[in-house]
Order: C-alpha cells, then structure tokens, then sequence
C-alpha cells in the first residue's frame, strides 16, 4: 500500500507537515474547480518520417537527440537537409555549399570547460538566467551555432531546475551503487549530465549517444527509442528520462517505468520533468486554443488520447513501484506570460522562461509552422489579459524497496 503523497506549500516560508512515507508532493494549491479533461484533443495525423541517420520506433521525433546539425534549425530556418519532414517543420529553402561545410564541422563541446560553464550556470542569478534562456540566435544560417546554443540554453535549464529550489533539497537516498543512465536524452541533456556527474560512469543509451572520445566517463549504447531498453538489472543509482512522456508513445510508457524500475539499485531514483503539451484547460482563452489546435495537438500521434497526460503519472508511478520512501514531486505553476506585479511569487519571471523553456524541448518536435505561440502577438495578448497558466512537475521517483 502507498501512503498518501506529503503535501507542502510551494513557498519557501511556509510551514511543513511531517513528511509521511511515499511520495512528497510540494504543489502550490490552486483555488480552481476539479480538473476537467482537457478539450484540446489531437486528431490523427501523418506520422513524421523518420530521419535515416536513425530509425526511431513509431516514427517517433526527438530532434534533439540526433547529431545532424539540419535538425537544429530554428523556426524559420532555411531546411537544408535532402528530406523533409512536412508534418512537423515546413520546407522552404534549398541546399547551401556555406552550411554544409559548416555541418561538416564538429561540435565545440570540451569536457573541462563544460565544467567551468555550469559552475557558473549554478551560481548565477535569476536575471542572468531569463537572459539566457531568452537569448536569441543572431542573424547567422549556421545550424551548427544554432545547435550549440539550444544545446547551452538546455544545459542553463537544468542547471536552473536544480537549483531553483535547492533550500528544499534533502540527502538523496542510500544507494549501493554510483552509475547514472541518460537515457533516451538529447546530447545536450546527456553532455551536462556526464559532466555534472564527472567521477561516475554515466550511460548514455540513444539512437545517436555521447561519442566517448569527448567524455572519458560516457557509455555510449546505441539503441531506438522503445519500451524496452538494454539495461541490466540494479545497475544504476539515477536514471533521467526527463521529458519521458514526448518520447514515446503513452500506452508503452507503464512498459518503459517498469524497465526503469528493473534496472535501479534499491533506493535509486529516477528523475523527470514533466509538462502537458498544453495549458491547464480552464485557463485557455480561444486564439491560444486555435493556435494549439492548428500548430501542435492536430500533430500528435493518435496515441496521445489527452492533451494531459501528465495526470495518469501518478498511477503509473505506483504501478512500477517507483513511489518509495523519499520520493519527491514538486508542482510549480507558472504563467505564461510574465507581468511584474509587487504580489508576484519569488522569481515568477524565472518560472515562467524555465516553462517556456520545458515546453519547447519537451513538445517543440511536434510544432509545425515558423513561430512559437509567444511569436504570436494576439496570443500573448489573451494570455497576458485571462492568466493562461501551465504548471510543470519535478520528480525524483524511488525505488521502493521490499
């Protein structure tokens, strides 16, 4: 039997109830009426046609996990790979003998400076950090230097989700082991991981993993995308699927928990952040709606039958035996449009650009069109005027033991 999750205060003042056994929920409470299922339904759609550098299951896309540097062009961008996947980015340009020298280049990424970058990223303030993840991407072409920005805004966000709320942090669990598994995570994810976690083997199992020769502690495991990963039994102390639910399809995400579970010591922890691809329903006005309908939900797979499917967690959580002693769930709402205000919550801005941020990695693959909602004047408008808000969820999920 699972005990009931401990509830706090999302707020640093408040006071604590003593934490019971299961998963503690930190959620700021929300004065809204019963969550309703979410209108913004997805209606089927082509699926995406995978890239031939991988072959991902279910045509799934992770464009953040593959080495071509054409799947780092921001909206707009010229596409100037021979294929097009129409369902997710539109065509629009043609070949330039400029970029593919430029593709043919390697990533700058340096294990020893990675180091010294995310020393600073952890002791920066909240207004550095808006700055970053807000920074745009100059007037350069290069899908190279638009890849390695996306790639350090990635690492600014985890850096920020980890330490926004490090007073609350407690002593991770006893765990017999030290490995950490990236797994299915973008190179950006797994390259601050590794150098987070510099005196541990981290494994990086993805369709285009880590090359070893740029991180002496990577693991690299080739593997599609699939419920059913080459894992060993109780082999790692932290798996990190952070943006599992866009990953793969959600009837094989119980199948894909379990596995996880199968491979964690007792105590180990796995690690996600997680948001729904849209607003929570009641605070959507009809321009954002229209522009999630036409730009987002219409793309997702038929296998995505809710728009929220961050609900079901919980029980799949419990299901897998992921919901141990020292779990932790932290809700964090945020708006999506920031407006200064004296009763804002202690950085509201913040929030909000780690959102934002959360969402474009997570869900941004299935957006078709040139810009991104907060692109579209009116959008932000409406936002802005009724309050849209998403919320996320940061949770350290462990494995219960006997």
């Amino acid at each position: 039997m699972i005990d009931q999750w401990y509830t706090a205060i999302h707020n640093p003042n408040s006071p604590l109830r003593p934490p019971r056994r299961g998963l503690q929920d930190r959620s700021r409470p929300l004065a809204i009426r019963p969550r309703s299922e979410n209108p913004l339904i997805g209606t089927p759609a082509n699926k995406p046609r995978p890239r031939k550098a991988i072959k991902a299951p279910q045509a799934r896309v992770n464009s953040l996990a593959t080495g071509d540097p054409n799947n780092w062009k921001p909206h707009g961008a010229p596409d100037r790979s021979p294929t097009v996947d129409v369902s997710v980015r539109p065509p629009t340009s043609s070949h330039n003998a400029d970029n593919q020298h430029a593709e043919a280049q390697p990533m700058s990424l340096d294990f020893t400076g990675l180091q010294g970058e995310i020393k600073r990223m952890d002791a920066a303030s909240p207004a550095t950090i808006v700055a970053k993840l807000n920074e745009g991407w100059g007037s350069s072409n290069s899908p190279l230097m638009y890849k390695e920005l996306e790639m350090e805004k990635r690492r600014w966000l985890l850096s920020a989700l980890r330490n926004l709320d490090k007073d609350q942090k407690r002593k991770a669990p006893s765990v017999d082991c030290t490995k950490v598994l990236a797994l299915f995570e973008s190179e950006a994810t797994a390259s601050y991981l590794a150098t987070r976690h510099a005196e541990v083997i981290v494994t990086h199992i993805a369709p285009s993993p880590l090359p070893l020769a740029l991180f002496p502690n990577v693991e690299p495991l080739f593997s599609s995308i699939n419920a059913t990963p080459p894992v060993a039994p109780d082999s790692y102390a932290s798996v990190y699927c952070m943006s599992l639910p866009s990953k793969i399809p959600s009837r094989e995400i119980p199948q894909l928990l379990q596995n996880i579970y199968r491979c964690l010591a007792p105590n180990g922890v796995l690690h996600l952040a997680l948001i729904d691809p849209t607003p929570t329903a009641e605070s959507v006005g009809p321009r954002m709606r229209q522009w999630l309908e036409k730009n987002l939900v219409a793309n997702l797979e038929p296998q995505y039958q809710s728009t929220s499917i961050i609900r079901f967690f919980n029980k799949w959580l419990a299901d897998a035996e992921l919901r141990g002693y020292d779990s932790i769930k932290t809700t964090v709402k945020f708006r999506a449009v920031h407006r200064e205000k004296p009763d804002n919550a202690p950085n509201a801005e913040l929030r909000t650009a780690l959102g934002r941020k959360l969402w474009q990695d997570t869900w941004g693959p299935f957006v078709r069109g040139n810009l991104w909602w907060w692109d579209d004047k009116k959008c932000v408008e409406e936002c802005d005027e009724i309050g849209t808000y998403w919320k996320y969820w940061l949770i350290e999920a462990v494995k219960e033991v006997d």
